[in-house]
């Protein structure tokens, strides 16, 4: 039973991180790509690295392939949002804090950690897990004073609640708090980001205010 829930989990993650390309047609096409947020993308890139490195310390084939799939896609994301934004200045900042923070990780990971190194990795990727789940709530604010869901996409939205909810259920059941904890924490904040979607049905960016 377990597998089967591990294998479902498996596939809707890398749906979920397919899902995330949902977005690139509106950046390429849209005149307001600066309310799309690129600070998902490198929510789950620092995530999915974070997962990276767990999974060649345990060992784990398959969670090194499924995120390295996540950083793979993340990373276009950040390239398609430099390429059609006018705030490249704003892109460059995030990119060189993602790129400390996963530095600083490795390099106390690796080297200052000792035998405890795996289980404060754990810890960091639990962070990370939650972080990446809550970052599209950054959006949250726009969404309310636009009434209008534009800058949220609705796979990635209903994929990440799926995803959150099936690794949580699979936590819970192998009695996993650093697998349970983080994933049950992503399934509330995605329900909230779907709750998005029916309270502002049928509206759209056009035909709201865009605050300043």
């Amino acid at each position: 039973m377990m597998s089967v829930v591990e294998a479902f989990a498996t596939l809707f993650t890398i749906s979920m991180f397919v899902s995330g390309l949902s977005v690139v047609k509106r950046i390429k096409a849209s005149p307001t790509v600066s309310l799309i947020s690129p600070f998902p993308a490198f929510a789950t890139i620092i995530n999915c690295m974070a997962w990276c490195k767990y999974a060649l310390i345990t060992e784990d084939v398959l969670m090194i392939i499924v995120n390295a799939v996540g950083v793979a896609i993340s990373v276009y994301l950040v390239y398609c949002h430099y390429s059609y934004t006018d705030r490249k200045a704003q892109i460059e900042k995030m990119a060189f804090s993602a790129a400390l923070i996963l530095t600083a990780l490795l390099v106390y990971i690796d080297y200052l950690a000792g035998e405890n190194a795996l289980a404060h990795l754990g810890v960091a990727c639990c962070v990370a897990c939650v972080v990446m789940f809550s970052s599209p709530l950054v959006s949250i604010r726009t969404v309310i004073a636009t009434r209008s869901t534009y800058c949220l996409s609705f796979p990635l939205s209903i994929t990440s609640l799926f995803t959150s909810t099936l690794w949580a259920w699979y936590g819970y059941t192998i009695n996993d708090m650093f697998v349970f904890a983080p994933n049950f924490a992503g399934a509330v904040l995605a329900m909230v980001q779907v709750s998005m979607f029916a309270l502002y049905k049928g509206t759209s960016v056009e035909s709201s205010d865009i605050p300043l």
